[in-house]
């Protein structure tokens, strides 16, 4: 079965019988996301078995899963554009503005 929950800026889902945290990454109009870096003092989080990216529609998130769930990790991600990003979105309102007309699409 199918869950879905969401938390502020987390969304937990159960993806065939085990729980998955998605966080939405923000990179509007990208063609590229991807992960640069992962800092972590342990080996819970490893890439694709516990933690990746996902696109869905046009958005990317992260997702974690197992004990990468409850593991301290910082990740670097890094977002590619066709176009320069401040030519999209002239200030931060206006991508503001954009992230807050998703939100309410979702």
């Amino acid at each position: 079965p199918y869950h879905r929950k969401q938390l502020d800026e987390v969304v937990q889902e159960d993806h065939e019988g085990e729980e998955r945290e998605y966080c939405d990454l923000v990179c509007p109009n990208s063609h590229t996301v991807f992960i640069s870096y992962i800092d972590q003092g342990h080996r819970a989080c490893f890439n694709y078995i516990t933690y990746q990216i996902e696109k869905r529609a046009e958005e990317r998130y992260l997702w974690r899963s197992g004990k990468c769930l409850n593991s301290t990790v910082n990740y670097r991600i890094g977002c590619k554009f066709d176009d320069p990003f401040d030519t999209q979105f002239k200030s931060d309102n206006e991508i503001l503005a954009h992230l807050r007309a998703r939100a309410r699409r979702a």
